[in-house]
């Protein structure tokens, strides 16, 4: 709409509206500053919620804004007044820009389902959304699954990245949960945010999302959630259609890429010493693969020497050096004497 602030404001609002009873599903949606992307994500949960044959009481909506905006509150009112399911609207508490991660964490940790689907505002669920994850998490059978995602680029101000739709994420390879986002580097494996849901009790046993993290943070959540509680894999349809975009945030420096060491070899650090002996030497590996990434990355990318130092002493600093093997000690040989790059 060209004047949506306007627009909402004519609708009116409507506040103080409680459920008759605790919801069973609670969708946890976080939003910052795209309100025209946030309207296509909640109606897309109402669709999903329709062609399941839900009742309006079973589901609860929680909108997590970090952008603190009062056109987002205005929407959020409209929706509430047209449509009967809960809707819960609530700032990040650590002011405008807290990221994701204490986003997430906020609206679980404020939602009373038990059963728990995130949501991002740029993407929308498909109307199976909920067809074959909600049994498994309702009856016990599974406390997190992970399933497909219908990758569409969008052409937004001349940053779109247009192209065909691709679907990512599990495939008909299956491998376990674990596996399958430890190795989730290239896009077609990719398990979105989207894409996930789990139950709360799951979320909690697990410690929620590292709010230190701002890279692979879904990622290293995933992982978590394996380690305590069984991760069930769906490789069939998408059930997601995630928007590739100039304004995405996966779009941000990508120069941070030390951050994936970081966590990977904080979690290294967790797991050596504990039963879970198969996924430690996993998590090892994969350590050392994401050094030895990092610093060609820096090689490759950085054009001026000391920011190629700082920043691969950035993935030095954190490297679990339990994990060091002899392509390591490579990888920082050539990334200190190796000449800069071109611009």
């Amino acid at each position: 709409h060209p004047d949506l602030a306007g627009w909402l404001r004519s609708r009116g609002s409507l506040n103080g509206y409680e459920p008759s009873a605790s919801p069973l599903i609670s969708v946890v949606v976080t939003t910052f500053r795209r309100p025209i992307f946030l309207v296509q994500a909640l109606d897309s949960v109402e669709m999903a919620r329709s062609a399941l044959g839900l009742s309006e009481s079973v589901l609860e909506l929680v909108v997590v804004d970090d952008g603190h905006e009062q056109e987002v509150f205005e929407l959020c009112e409209w929706f509430r007044e047209r449509s009967a399911v809960c809707l819960v609207y609530l700032k990040s508490s650590d002011g405008p820009g807290a990221g994701p991660s204490h986003c997430r964490n906020l609206g679980v940790r404020q939602a009373r389902g038990s059963v728990i689907y995130l949501l991002d505002d740029d993407d929308v669920f498909l109307p199976n959304r909920f067809v074959r994850s909600l049994p498994l998490l309702r009856d016990g059978r599974a406390d997190g699954v992970l399933e497909r995602t219908l990758f569409v680029g969008r052409d937004i101000g001349g940053r779109g990245y247009e192209g065909p739709e691709t679907r990512v994420g599990p495939n008909e390879n299956l491998q376990d949960a674990f596996t399958l986002v430890l190795a989730a580097g290239p896009r077609e494996q990719h398990v979105t945010t989207g894409a996930t849901a789990f139950r709360k009790a799951a979320f909690e046993a697990a410690g929620g999302y590292d709010e230190t993290l701002r890279y692979g943070e879904d990622s290293e959540f995933l992982l978590r959630l394996c380690l305590v509680g069984r991760v069930v894999v769906d490789a069939r349809e998408p059930v997601l259609r995630y928007t590739v975009h100039g304004d995405a945030a996966t779009n941000l420096d990508r120069l941070q890429v030390w951050h994936n060491v970081k966590w990977l070899s904080r979690l290294s650090r967790k797991v050596r010493g504990s039963n879970r002996r198969r996924e430690a030497e996993q998590i090892h590996t994969a350590a050392s693969g994401k050094l030895d990434y990092a610093l060609y990355y820096y090689r490759r990318h950085c054009h001026n020497y000391l920011s190629r130092l700082r920043l691969g002493g950035q993935s030095l600093r954190y490297f679990d050096w339990r994990c060091l093997n002899w392509r390591n000690i490579k990888s920082i040989v050539v990334w200190l004497l190796w000449p800069a790059a071109s611009s």
